[in-house]
């Protein structure tokens, strides 16, 4: 939803610079990015640098500060936040100056944590993600996206204090250590057996080594899925923001129809991003990372045909072709839906990342009575050996940009491979370096019962 409220904030941006004033926008578009702004739990702004006075502030600054819009429009930038803050923030300022010097047509992105006075005195620590951008006329202006990250700060805070109290029972561990030594010499120069003191000095031990094993793999979990969101809404996010720079590009000559084809394309990425967007809140309320699958009869001729349709916008522009062939009728699984799209799509979203310019995608699918079987093979750069043995481990993601530098964080696959596991299937990999890469995906039919 951050996301999404951005892409809502920018247009508002756009909104307030041309009151609209070309019929080509869909009314309908401005119409629901406007409340994706006004109703967003984030607070969507736009300030003008010069004034250092806010042009739009969205209803929920209430929420966040206990002000009013009216009381938040009438305030300057430096009155909203601490001295320390502000000093950070200018120094962002001059950054994006800079930036915007040698690059005008080229918008600044800036994201930090500032602490903002509410009402009632108390300071609030806001989690800000700006775009700053020069009007036609030349003025800088920041579009901003605030949110409330004193829960965050607090969290990070109360895990400090956990490490700490963790360091001290390392030590005190080990003065107990030091002392049940000195017990046990005592022990044995009375001849006084000491096996059971021995044995539960043991069983602490592989206590406190459980209890360590939970806490890694608590935080690693945490860890994970922020990366998932990021990771997962990144390509249709960028499909996004591609179409609405080629509708504001003067020197496109885009005409009517083209305009509301790349709206239309903007609209049902948008869409099918807050369905991305809701799986993965679905997954965060599973307990302990214990996913548990809602299966149901999946066609996966469809699924693998919309997943196509859903990323050839993305490959268009490196000129990469997705070509889907069915090679059996019927195939279908009795699986979680949402699931299964995050793995495909993870799967030709690396397709064409790691793909060169006019290269090829071939999508494959086939099945029998007991195993349906998805390749996806690319022509790209592929993987060296290193790269093919760290693929799958939790603890070793392999990082590298793709062709056209898109960053990469390695956790997509890391998600394929657990939801392949949840619906027990497998996925197998052959690569050369140089040549591409076959991604193999075996799902077990599983009829409902």
């Amino acid at each position: 939803m951050y996301l999404s409220t951005f892409a809502g904030a920018v247009f508002i941006q756009e909104f307030l610079n041309d009151q609209i004033v070309n019929d080509n926008r869909d009314n309908n578009f401005s119409l629901n990015y406007s409340l994706l702004t006004e109703y967003s739990s984030d607070v969507v702004w736009l300030l003008d640098i010069e004034t250092q006075r806010f042009l739009y502030v969205s209803p929920a600054v209430e929420r966040l500060r206990g002000i009013t819009v009216e009381e938040a429009l009438k305030e300057s930038m430096e009155d909203t936040m601490t001295d320390e803050s502000f000093k950070r923030v200018m120094i962002r300022l001059n950054a994006a100056f800079d930036h915007l010097k040698f690059h005008p047509d080229d918008p600044y992105y800036a994201t930090m944590d500032i602490q903002q006075y509410h009402k009632d005195g108390s300071l609030v620590w806001v989690e800000v993600a700006t775009r700053f951008k020069r009007d036609e006329q030349g003025r800088l202006q920041i579009i901003g996206v605030s949110r409330n990250a004193h829960e965050r700060k607090k969290t990070e805070e109360r895990l400090k204090e956990t490490l700490t109290q963790m360091e001290m029972l390392i030590e005190e561990v080990k003065a107990a250590n030091e002392n049940l030594e000195v017990a046990n010499r005592r022990l044995e120069k009375k001849n006084i057996s000491i096996e059971a003191i021995n044995e539960q000095l043991l069983e602490a031990n592989r206590e406190l080594a459980n209890a360590n094993e939970e806490l890694e793999v608590a935080n690693a979990e945490k860890n994970r899925f922020f990366s998932i969101i990021s990771h997962d809404l990144r390509s249709p996010m960028a499909t996004i923001v591609g179409f609405a720079e080629l509708m504001l590009d003067k020197q496109a000559n885009v005409d009517e129809g083209q305009c509301m084809q790349y709206v239309k394309h903007i609209r049902d990425t948008g869409m099918r991003s807050m369905d991305m967007l809701e799986g993965m809140v679905t997954w965060a309320r599973a307990a302990s990372g214990r996913l548990i699958p809602s299966p149901a009869e999946v066609r996966m001729e469809c699924l693998l045909r919309d997943i196509a349709l859903f990323y050839e916008p993305i490959a268009a522009r490196k000129e990469i072709q997705i070509q889907f062939t069915a090679m059996a009728d019927g195939c279908e699984v009795y699986a979680d839906h949402a699931m299964l799209r995050t793995l495909f799509g993870n799967l030709i979203s690396n397709a064409i990342k790691f793909s060169n310019t006019n290269g090829k995608i071939e999508v494959t699918l086939e099945c029998d009575s007991s195993w349906v079987t998805v390749r996806v093979k690319d022509n790209g750069i592929g993987m060296p050996s290193a790269i093919l043995e760290n693929l799958f481990k939790v603890d070793n993601t392999t990082k590298r940009e793709g062709t056209g530098k898109e960053p990469s964080s390695g956790l997509g696959l890391l998600i394929c491979m657990e939801f392949a596991d949840l619906h027990d299937g497998e996925i197998e990999v052959r690569s050369v370096e140089g040549e591409g890469s076959v991604f193999t995906v075996h799902l077990p039919v599983h009829k409902k019962a």
